[in-house]
């Protein structure tokens, strides 16, 4: 009977354990998700849930993007706005703008400051005696000044540089057109004396090297024949 009744204990105590541990089990997440579902109902438009784990869940502001940023993509419940930097060549001066192409500065004009994310470039006009002709460098050219024989063709602008000559000038250019027409026909005469005597030297040189050719084989001939004949009259007497 003590057998039976121990064993009926442990039997109640396993079936108490039990029931316990499933009530737990039923009970315990019911805070959890009231925390967790309680935040999504109460989240409103401009925020989003931020799930990290030091932020407990809370709500929070959806953040505009700043200056020199471009919205990727836009806020959403569980999501903050995702920014991101304006390419080269663009610039975005306005908090959630877009970015814009940079101005390019004109013909007279110098780069004061170049382009930024967050800034377009800022352009400034030569001032009076320089000039710039593309607009691209950080500062404009002193324009060049005509000496006292030289004579103005033309002015000095922000866009282009002064242009000068005088007469030395034109004097010189004619007199090189008169020497180079003269130096062209002295070429033609000197090119076809050189082709003459080029041609009369090479003539020659052919005729005497035909002589002395001619010479060399008769006395080659002479000399074999002088032995041959040598030679027969050594037979001979023999």
């Amino acid at each position: 009977m003590k057998m039976l009744g121990r064993f009926i204990v442990t039997i109640n105590c396993l079936v108490m354990l039990s029931f316990q541990v499933s009530m737990v089990d039923l009970v315990e997440p019911i805070p959890y998700l009231i925390k967790i579902v309680k935040p999504l109902s109460t989240c409103g438009p401009g925020k989003y849930l931020n799930a990290n784990i030091n932020s407990s869940g809370r709500c929070k502001k959806c953040r505009p993007c700043a200056k020199g940023y471009v919205e990727v993509s836009p806020c959403s419940k569980y999501q903050n706005t995702r920014c991101q930097l304006c390419p080269p060549g663009t610039f975005n001066d306005r908090r959630n703008g877009v970015c814009n192409n940079c101005t390019a500065c004109d013909k007279g004009f110098f780069v004061r400051r170049p382009c930024l994310p967050s800034k377009d470039t800022k352009c400034r006009k030569c001032p009076e005696g320089t000039f710039s002709v593309d607009g691209t460098r950080w500062g404009c050219k002193y324009c060049k000044i005509c000496s006292e024989i030289q004579d103005e063709i033309l002015p000095c602008t922000t866009e282009n540089d002064r242009v000068c000559t005088d007469d030395n000038q034109i004097d010189s250019a004619q007199s090189e057109v008169i020497w180079t027409e003269t130096e062209v026909e002295d070429n033609v005469e000197f090119n076809t004396h050189t082709r003459l005597v080029l041609v009369a030297t090479c003539t020659a040189i052919s005729f005497t090297f035909l002589i002395v050719l001619l010479a060399w084989t008769l006395q080659t001939y002479r000399h074999f024949a002088n032995r041959y004949q040598t030679t027969l009259c050594k037979i001979c007497v023999l």
